[in-house]
């Protein structure tokens, strides 16, 4: 993955300095602290793709993980 962009969606999240962080973004009002979730900003949530969105337009809810890895597989049994 390319380095965080500062002052993106990951960015926020990442300062939590949790293994996982969730965020529900459908139920919130926008408060003092939140506003971030209401305007327009930058989020790199397909892939490798930077893009502006209004969180709150897009997604009821953002995952952040720390670290992921490759899957292993399960041999193909039913062949």
């Amino acid at each position: 993955m390319n380095p965080i962009i500062p002052g993106s969606m990951e960015d926020i999240l990442a300062a939590v300095e949790q293994p996982y962080t969730f965020m529900d973004l459908r139920y919130r009002e926008n408060e003092r602290g939140n506003s971030w979730m209401f305007e327009r900003m930058i989020a790199s949530y397909q892939v490798q793709m930077p893009m502006p969105l209004e969180l709150r337009r897009h997604f009821d809810g953002v995952l952040l993980m720390k670290q992921a890895k490759m899957p292993t597989y399960l041999p193909d049994t039913y062949k």
